[in-house]
Formats: structure tokens, sequence, C-alpha cells
């Protein structure tokens, strides 16, 4: 009789073990020794001397025990006398009912157990798993897990200066001394690596300092040179600090990273990275850049430079500095422009005076003596008889008055003349909201999302995506294996290894058994590698991240 070696000759024990033949979980022995210690110490029941024999392909075996005391156990081990000392693990799948004292008993062989030190897995294509670190940034592939509506909160940080307070600014051809009142041509510079030939005057936005831009202007204006000004605008105050220095003016912030997602604080350090936390920075006129916690090279804070332009049309550019390996990455920047240009008025009559006042003296000066001329040469005549004379001086007086006359409502009109508008008047709701420049969040997914996600991570590791050896021992309680395409070496039926390539490519958890104990499911243990955290905390000059991997 043909008789297959997995038929139960000589030792059988039935067992309660925490294994069924779906393949989610399976133990993990270091040795055969360890294999045989655990399940030798599990309670059940021993059938010495069995001598039924199973023909090939039955799946059966006619048991001397009551089906009532078989149904609390799941699992057999035996061995087949006939051939080598070797131990066969299998699943119970059926217990039928022959008489009080026989049960038919089916069985399915556990191939992961039963061949666990005959096959060697070797590199193959691995989906997901346990790492052997657990650092931020290491793992970075896309889990497509739900993450639901994120949160955010303000960044934990302070611009140093603000970008929020505010100066106006004339750029004028000249310069003014308010100390002394006088008035210089400018002299052309470098202003932001640009030449201008204007001359930048700074004003606070306070009482003192609107005060003081009024006085530039009137004096201006009296002093025939508000034809010179260029325009009025606004811009952040740490860029007109430097003005007229010919210098690139620099902001700098910096925002340490929440290490909760909205009050839940992970397990997994995968968490930490997008999308289930990330920066977001905003010019709040439409522009947003996603900045990712992952790429910065210390990944707990969030680096941040501002460089401000001198000029006319202010433009503020922000770029993250020691990101993505970059000191100042300017691929990643943004800019914030369109600020204010002011609209101001010049004094139509003080206007006209600086330009024309002088003449105007002295054309009334002329027709006042004119005049006088004039009179002078009537009465001459009208003593010596001259009607002609008289005539004359008469049309001379006339012409005299009427040219003052002329003269005087020119300046009459003038001086009630409405004042002159220039400059183009353009307002900001940012910047009467105080928020003209760049917002920066801290983005995460909710609480509860949070930790769903966490404890998948947690159970079933990350995503890797790379052919490799699978981490079979990474961790101290269980490791997930998932692959595709497994290959096995080693010594075993070629259906059994089918099988078990097919339960790697379904994906499979193996549960360390320590010293003897396992809890299958269990996973309120703590099961993280040796080395984790952020990249800051645990690499130092690189050794202690390559041994670790």
């Amino acid at each position: 009789m043909n008789v297959q070696p997995k038929t139960p000759i000589g030792e059988v024990r039935f067992l309660q073990v925490p294994l069924d033949n779906s393949y989610t979980d399976t133990l993990r022995f270091t040795d055969m020794p360890a294999q045989y210690s655990y399940f030798e110490s599990l309670s059940g029941i021993t059938i010495d001397g069995f001598t039924e024999i199973r023909t090939v392909d039955t799946d059966t075996i006619r048991v001397p025990v009551n089906s009532d005391e078989l149904t609390r156990y799941n699992y057999m081990m035996f061995k087949n006398a006939n051939y080598y000392d070797k131990w066969w693990f299998a699943f119970i799948t059926g217990l039928e009912y022959v008489s009080p004292s026989m049960t038919l008993v089916t069985f399915e062989i556990d191939v992961m157990q039963s061949w666990q030190f005959e096959w060697l897995i070797r590199d193959c294509f691995v989906e997901r798993e346990h790492t052997t670190t657990d650092i931020v940034g290491d793992a970075i592939i896309d889990e497509e897990l739900e993450t639901g509506d994120f949160v955010y909160s303000d960044a934990d940080g302070d611009w140093n200066p603000s970008l929020t307070e505010m100066s106006i600014v004339i750029a004028s051809s000249f310069t003014f001394d308010a100390g002394s009142g006088s008035f210089e041509d400018a002299k052309g510079g470098m202003y932001s690596n640009i030449y201008s030939g204007l001359h930048y005057s700074v004003f606070d936005t306070d009482t003192e300092g609107i005060l003081a831009l009024n006085n530039f202007l009137n004096e201006a204006t009296k002093q025939n040179k508000s034809e010179g000004i260029a325009s009025i605008f606004m811009c952040p105050k740490f860029v007109t600090n430097t003005f007229n220095a010919g210098s690139v003016a620099v902001s700098n912030l910096t925002a340490n990273l929440p290490l909760t997602l909205d009050g839940y604080t992970p397990r997994c350090y995968k968490m930490y990275t997008f999308p289930y936390s990330f920066w977001v920075v905003t010019n709040n006129e439409g522009l947003t850049a996603t900045l990712k916690v992952e790429f910065f090279e210390n990944q707990k804070q969030l680096r941040l430079g501002c460089w401000g332009s001198g000029s006319a049309s202010p433009v503020i550019t922000m770029v993250p500095i020691g990101y993505k390996n970059q000191d100042v990455n300017y691929q990643e920047k943004m800019n914030v422009t369109n600020y204010p240009q002011c609209a101001y008025t010049i004094d139509t009559f003080k206007a006209w005076t600086a330009m024309h006042g002088e003449v105007y003296e002295i054309q009334q000066q002329q027709n006042l003596i004119s005049a006088i001329t004039a009179s002078a040469n009537t009465l001459l005549s009208l003593t010596s008889g001259s009607a002609s004379g008289v005539l004359g001086g008469a049309y001379g007086v006339a012409s005299s008055v009427n040219d003052a006359r002329t003269a005087l409502a020119r300046k009459k009109a003038i001086e009630t003349k409405a004042d002159q508008v220039r400059g183009t008047g353009s307002g900001s709701a940012n910047i009467s909201m105080s928020i003209k420049g760049f917002n920066v969040y801290h983005y995460t997914v909710s609480r509860e999302y949070a930790k769903i996600i966490d404890d998948f991570l947690w159970a079933y590791g990350y995503t890797v995506n790379e052919i490799k050896t699978p981490n079979l021992d990474s961790r101290k309680y269980w490791n997930f294996i998932k692959t595709q395409g497994c290959k096995l070496g080693g010594f075993l039926p070629f259906n059994d290894a089918a099988k078990i390539k097919s339960i790697f490519d379904h994906g499979i958890t193996f549960w360390h058994v320590n010293d003897g104990v396992v809890q299958v499911g269990n996973y309120s243990f703590d099961n993280s590698p040796s080395v984790k955290g952020f990249r800051e905390d645990v690499v130092g000059n690189g050794e202690e991240q390559e041994q670790a991997t």
C-alpha cells in the first residue's frame, strides 16, 4: 500500500493553538527545539502508538476519542514512525461522530510550521513589512489610506522681524534734511542689486511718522520739488530698514513641529510625514506651498527665509531653509507682491507760488510803476493843455490797472483751486487685517484618523515596494510580510512550496515566540525597532543609521 509521509503513525497530539488555515498569522521560532518545546508545553490529548493507516490523497483519520472531547482542539501534531524523525503540524478542519469512542478527524497540513526550518525566502518584491528602523523620512511611500478632513494650527514660531509691520516710503529725485529743511539732488546707487537714481525716504505709520511725511510734502511743494516725487508706497518695515544701504533685507522664521496629531501621540514615526503631518505656507493672496517634515534638515523645526527687495514695487520672497538637501531651496520659493501705491495731494497754490510767485510779484510791481507813470503823464498833459497827452496818459493808467486786475484774478483762481492729486491709490484688505505677508500652519489628520492609521501601520508595517530579502525578525513580538511573486529556496515538496509562496503574497504576520510565550493578535506590546525617532535624534555621523539598516 502506498502510504504518504503525512500519515500519523506513532504519537499524535491534539492541541488548542491560536492559528487557523487562513494563514493570516503563524508562529516564528528561533530553531526546531524551540518549536517543539512550545507545542509540547501546550495541554491537550496525546495518543501514543497510533496505528491508523491512511492511504494516499486522504486527509482523515479515525481517532479513538469521543468527539465531544475533541471539539475544544483546533490543531494537531504527529509523527510517522515509518519515515524520518519529523513532526508534522496540521489544522483540524472537521470532526465527525463515528461512535461514542471513535471520531473521524479531518485535517490539513500547516505548511508554515511543518516546513519552517526547511525553506529559505529569497530576494523578491516586498510590498510591505516592518522595517528595521523607524526614522522619520526613511519610509515615505504613500500608504493610500483614507485620511479624512485635515485639522491645522498656527505655527509655534515668530518672524524676526514681523512682515506685517509697515512703513511708508517716498521715492523721489531728491533727499530731504528735516533738520535744516533743505533739499539735495539724489545720487543714484544699487538697491537690492538693482540700480536706481531715486532716493527712498522712509516714514513710520504712527502719528509722528505721518506728521513727518506731510511736512516732507509741504516743504517739497514750497521749494518747488514736488515734481521730483516719483511715487509713495508701503512695504514691510524690515525691508525699509535697509532701503538706502544697498543691501537685501532678510527675515527668518523658525517654527517647532508639534509632536502630537490633533492631540494624538503616534507610535509609528511615519505619522510625522506627509500626508499625516505637514507644513503649509500661504502668501494670503491665493498661493500655498506644502512643505514636508521629512525633507527638512532639522525635522523638528520649520525654517524659512524671507528676502525683501528695496524698490518702488516691493517683492518679498519666502524660501525654505535646509530643505530637500539644499541650504536655500529657491525651487520652492513664494512671493508676496502688490503692496499699496499711495495717493497724495500737492497744495496747488503753494506749488504755483513756488513756481510763479516771484515772477508774479515783479509783474505786479511793474504794473504799479506803469500806472503811476501813466498818471503822472496825464497830469502833466493837463497842465500843458495837450489833449492827446491826456488821452494817452489815461489809456496807460487804464491798461496798467487792467493788467493788475487780471493778475490778481489769476492768483485768486489758483488760490481757490483744489489740491493736485498724484499717485495711484490702491487698497489692501490684507494690510487692513494685518495679514499682508506669509502665514504658516501645521496640518495633520484628525485625532480619530490618526489613531486608525497609526494602528494599521503598527500592526502591518510600512509600504516598501522594493526588491529585497523580507524582514522576518526585525521586531521583537511580530513581523508582517507581504510580497509579490515570492521566491523560495530549500528542500520541500513543490505543492507545499507553491502554497507557502502564495501565503507570502497574500500577507502573513509572524508572531515571535519569546521564552516560550506568544500572544497572537495582541498589538499592545511595544514592537518598535531599536532605532527610531527623528533623524537628528538617532543619527549622529551616519554610522548609526548604516548599522541599523
